[in-house]
C-alpha cells in the first residue's frame, strides 16, 4: 500500500511517485489524498528532475543521496540527542508537537488576512492554474495513471479541512474555491469509469470540518480525526458513490457560503473587503 500524501508535493510528483512505486512491483492499492493545494501551480517540473526515479535506480548513488537529504539529517540530529522514536509512526506526532484548539485557528486566520493582500493576489494569479486547467492537470497525472494501471486499486481521498479553511479561499482568490470543488467533480467523474477506483469523501462530515478544536490551523487536523478516517477505511465501510460526491459539492457551496456570512457579521474585523465581495451572494 503506499499512502500518497506529501507535505508540500505537487500533483506532478505525486504521480510519477505512484508510477515508479507501482513499476516497481511495490504496490497494489495506492490512498491518494485529492486536494487543491497539490495542483495550484499546475506542472512546475520538480527542482530535482528526474525524481523519484532515483529512489528505484539501483547503484551506489541511491543510498547516498537518501542519507545527505535534509530530512535524514534532521532525524539523525535527533536521534543523537536522545530523543529516538520506537517506530516509523511515532517520527512526527503533531499532537506532541503543536498546539490544537478554536484560538489557534482563529490565529492562523488573522496571520492570514493580513497576509493577503492586493499586492501578493496579483502575485498569485500569476502563477495559480487556472480554472480550466484544474480538471486537465486531473485527468492527465491521475486518470491517465488509474488507466495504465487497471490492476491497482486506487483509493481516492477527500479529507476535511476546517471551514475557515473554505472561506480562506474567497480571501485568497474568487475562483479558488471553484477550483477546489472541480476536483470533487472529477473525482466523480472517475469513478463513474473505473471499477477499481474508490472514494472517501469526509468533506461533508460536519463534525471534522465544523470543530475548530480539532485543528492546529486551518487545514491541519489532529490525532484523533485522523485515526477516525484511517478506522474508517480500514474497516471498509461503506465509499462514496459518484452521485454522492456531485451532491456533497453541492451541500458544500451551501454551507460554505453560510459559514462565511456568519463569521463576518459576527467578526467584522476579521473580514476585509475583498473577502466580504468575493463571497457568494445567499
Amino acid at each position: 500500500v503506499l499512502n500518497l500524501s506529501m507535505s508540500g508535493s505537487s500533483i506532478v510528483e505525486q504521480s510519477r511517485l505512484a508510477e515508479a512505486v507501482i513499476r516497481a512491483g511495490k504496490a497494489r492499492r495506492i490512498l491518494w489524498e485529492i486536494n487543491y493545494p497539490s495542483f495550484s501551480t499546475g506542472e512546475r517540473p520538480s527542482a530535482v528532475a528526474d525524481f523519484p526515479q532515483w529512489l528505484y535506480r539501483p547503484g551506489a548513488e541511491t543510498p547516498f543521496r537518501y542519507l545527505v537529504s535534509w530530512d535524514t539529517l534532521k532525524e539523525s540530529l535527533v536521534a543523537v540527542g536522545g530523543r529516538r522514536a520506537g517506530a516509523l509512526d511515532e517520527l512526527h506526532r503533531w499532537d506532541r508537537e503543536f498546539d490544537f484548539g478554536e484560538d489557534r485557528v482563529l490565529a492562523n486566520w488573522d496571520y492570514m488576512q493580513n497576509r493577503w493582500n492586493d499586492e501578493l493576489r496579483g502575485v498569485w494569479r500569476l502563477q495559480s492554474t487556472p480554472p480550466e486547467q484544474v480538471p486537465v492537470l486531473f485527468r492527465k497525472y491521475v486518470g491517465a495513471l488509474v488507466e495504465r494501471h487497471p490492476d491497482v486499486q486506487f483509493d481516492l481521498l477527500l479529507l476535511p479541512t476546517s471551514r475557515l479553511d473554505y472561506v480562506n479561499d474567497f480571501q485568497i482568490d474568487v475562483d479558488r474555491f471553484d477550483k477546489r470543488m472541480a476536483l470533487r467533480g472529477e473525482v466523480a467523474r472517475l469513478l463513474r469509469s473505473r471499477s477499481q477506483v474508490r472514494a472517501w469523501d469526509f468533506q461533508l462530515i460536519r463534525p471534522m470540518t465544523e470543530e475548530l478544536s480539532r485543528y492546529k490551523d486551518l487545514e491541519h487536523f489532529d490525532l484523533e480525526t485522523a485515526r477516525s478516517i484511517i478506522t474508517r477505511i480500514g474497516e471498509a465501510a461503506e465509499s462514496a458513490r459518484a452521485d454522492d460526491i456531485d451532491r456533497g459539492t453541492e451541500t458544500l457551496r451551501v454551507w460554505v457560503g453560510h459559514w462565511a456570512r456568519n463569521f463576518c457579521e459576527r467578526a467584522p474585523a476579521r473580514c476585509q473587503a475583498y473577502l466580504r465581495e468575493a463571497l457568494p451572494a445567499p
